[in-house]
């Protein structure tokens, strides 16, 4: 088996470090072998361009070692400003993304056969091996699958190093979510390694509820059908194009994307929740009017109380700003998510991260 993320390194160490800092007009500096950065950013010179790529990449590989393999990573760094005595820039990270361990050894498949197991009902039994079956239909074809995977990054950079040598401890690396309120910041930790603890529950969980609402019949008195796989299609298919609400019109473009990709899937329009209602614009934060409370109050969406309960087509709601996004892949390790904000993503899936995004997951209820 391939170590993970071993292109990745490799890349990062081939990069070439004579490169050009550019005064006055910002303008892209292809800085490295294949063009892996672009710099328009007068104040980051070539060595910090050179340290940040090094360090975006180990943080990566360090998390999802042995999970997923890496190549091809490319950064684009951009918006520069000063704040504190630091010089800021965003970056925005690609990379290609394979899944080199098989699902059926995931932790949440090994809770749900478990689960099975522990049945002694034969129609019990027989409903929790079909739930078991569709699991392994949408999560087996993800393996050695490569997909685009997008990264968002805020980067602080001390002020008066441009003409010198800088530590990786002295570039400070953040996790970053574009929301209608300003950017969401966790601090990345280069020592995070990717955690399944929660996985073997959710899966026995995920057997047992199915069960229950199964034999309940819980959702066959609803008139409306929704279907997740359009959905998730039109998700994909439009997660990249040019925000409708955007820096150019002072808007943020989160909700609109998640309501067409609602709206792809079968709801029915309604009320304020239509293109340009405030339902289908705003995201429902602060228990105001948006997609989320809409859709919770017409019974179509519901939270669960974890992450792992979640399905394609979920919403995933963030609960400290006005944000939300839409899960349109899960592959028996991670949940990935398209969203949108007010300027054009740089890839269609973005990885769910339980320890710097504080979310709410709303599940289709029909």
């Amino acid at each position: 088996m391939k170590k993970a993320g071993s292109k990745l390194l490799a890349a990062s160490i081939a990069v070439v470090t004579a490169v050009l800092q550019v005064f006055g007009t910002p303008q892209p500096i292809h800085a490295f072998e294949n063009e892996k950065v672009v710099n328009s950013c007068t104040s980051v010179g070539s060595f910090q361009a050179k340290m940040l790529y090094g360090k975006i990449s180990k943080s990566i590989v360090n998390k999802y070692e042995g999970i997923y393999d890496f190549d091809n990573l490319q950064i684009t760094i951009s918006n520069q400003r000063t704040e504190k005595g630091s010089v800021v820039v965003d970056v925005d990270a690609t990379a290609d993304m394979t899944l080199i361990k098989s699902p059926k050894d995931s932790r949440y498949v090994k809770g749900m056969e478990e689960a099975i197991e522990d049945l002694t009902d034969q129609a019990e039994i027989l409903l929790a091996q079909n739930r078991y079956e569709a699991y392994l239909d949408q999560v087996m074809p993800c393996y050695n699958e490569t997909v685009q995977i997008g990264f968002e990054y805020q980067v602080n950079i001390p002020n008066n190093t441009a003409t010198r040598s800088v530590t990786e401890d002295e570039i400070e690396l953040y996790h970053r979510i574009d929301t209608e309120d300003g950017a969401i910041l966790t601090k990345v930790e280069m020592d995070d390694k990717y955690t399944e603890d929660e996985n073997y529950l959710a899966g026995k969980e995920d057997i047992a509820r199915y069960v229950e609402n199964t034999k309940e019949n819980e959702y066959a008195a609803r008139a409306v059908s929704f279907s997740r796989a359009n959905a998730v299609a039109y998700a994909v298919a439009h997660a990249m194009d040019y925000p409708e609400y955007n820096k150019d019109n002072g808007g943020s473009d989160c909700a609109n994307f998640v309501s067409y990709c609602i709206d792809a899937g079968g709801i029915p329009r309604g009320g304020n929740w239509k293109p340009g209602g405030v339902d289908w614009i705003r995201t429902g934060c602060n228990n105001e009017n948006g997609v989320v409370l809409y859709m919770r109050n017409h019974g179509y969406y519901a939270a669960v109380s974890y992450a792992w309960q979640s399905t394609l087509a979920s919403i995933m709601f963030w609960n400290t700003k006005s944000h939300v996004a839409f899960v349109t892949r899960i592959d028996g390790y991670n949940i990935l998510y398209s969203h949108h904000s007010n300027e054009p993503k740089g890839s269609t899936y973005y990885l769910y991260n339980s320890a710097t995004d504080n979310v709410t997951f709303y599940v289709p209820q029909v």
